[in-house]
């Protein structure tokens, strides 16, 4: 009786296809990991797009400086009331608390830190505080949390 003749390569020598596979995986997960670096760098550093053409009273508040240090957020969007009375608006960091499609902003008196009023606030809510009444049109969360930022629409309260 005689058995079939089987093909086998030389000891230590893999096949020709085995090599192909090998080779193509290793491209494969190379390519892989190359287009999720190059995914995360660029969502990593995006920006909300322009605030564009709008009525002088909407504004765009982002985040100034370091919203984790100990030195409060200054604000980056004054308003100047008909007194004369200045009030700021200011964005800070995420807090454990808000929803995704919430930010947290303060409306500052007079540039005074201890004078700031926190409202955690979403598209759609309005907030009066300082004689400033502060509607929210957007919430840009982005995927680097220090480039957050808010658009609203701020006026004097009647």
């Amino acid at each position: 009786m005689t058995t079939p003749a089987t093909v086998v390569a030389a000891p230590g020598r893999p096949s020709h296809r085995r090599r192909w596979i090998v080779l193509g995986v290793a491209l494969g997960l190379l390519a892989a990991i190359g287009i999720t670096i190059a995914v995360l760098v660029r969502n990593h550093n995006r920006m909300p797009p322009p605030l564009g053409s709008h009525a002088s009273d909407v504004h765009r508040i982002v985040i100034a400086g370091h919203a984790t240090s100990s030195i409060p957020p200054a604000p980056t969007v004054t308003i100047a009331l008909p007194d004369g009375t200045k009030v700021g608006l200011l964005l800070t960091g995420p807090s454990d608390t808000e929803r995704s499609d919430q930010a947290r902003i303060g409306i500052r008196r007079n540039g005074d830190s201890s004078q700031t009023q926190w409202h955690e606030v979403a598209p759609g809510d309005v907030v009066t505080d300082y004689g400033v009444m502060v509607k929210v049109l957007k919430v840009w969360k982005m995927p680097d949390w220090a480039n957050n930022a808010v658009d609203v629409k701020a006026d004097p309260a009647s």
